[in-house]
């Protein structure tokens, strides 16, 4: 079976510093223009959110990103998604996108709370979606 998401060599990087950062960028758009090959190296206060990831998934495969906060896990979503453009590798997805970051269930667990404010475990979101599921 073919993979539905592929995840090739893919990096994305930041500054630390807002007006240092909309510098490079602009310089890069002005390379890019220029038809320059994009560099990897890191320039002063830039860091890597995502440093060379590569995978691959099929039709029912799950993917859990887990990691410390700015580790780049929304980063990676954001780039499957189209929202943001790697700045090197390449990123193919076969169907709809939508669900990546469309799932309350996921944003809420994701964000750790519901809507009434109150703070919610992992226990809680799976009874919640087993529930759900009973009474659809």
């Amino acid at each position: 079976m073919a993979p539905i998401v592929q995840v090739q060599n893919v990096f994305k990087k930041y500054s630390r510093n807002a007006n240092i950062h909309l510098g490079y960028g602009m310089r890069d758009l002005f390379d890019h223009l220029l038809g320059r090959k994009p560099s990897l190296e890191l320039r002063k206060d830039e860091f890597f959110a995502v440093n060379d990831v590569s995978f691959g998934l099929e039709q029912g495969d799950t993917l859990a990103l887990i990691g410390r906060n700015g580790s780049g896990k929304s980063t990676l979503l954001k780039m499957m998604n189209g929202i943001v453009k790697p700045d090197a590798g390449r990123i193919v997805m076969d169907g709809p996108v939508d669900r990546l970051l469309g799932d309350q269930d996921v944003q809420e667990f994701y964000l750790g709370f519901g809507q009434e404010g109150k703070r919610k475990s992992y226990h809680d979101v799976k009874h919640y979606k087993r529930r759900k599921r009973w009474l659809s």
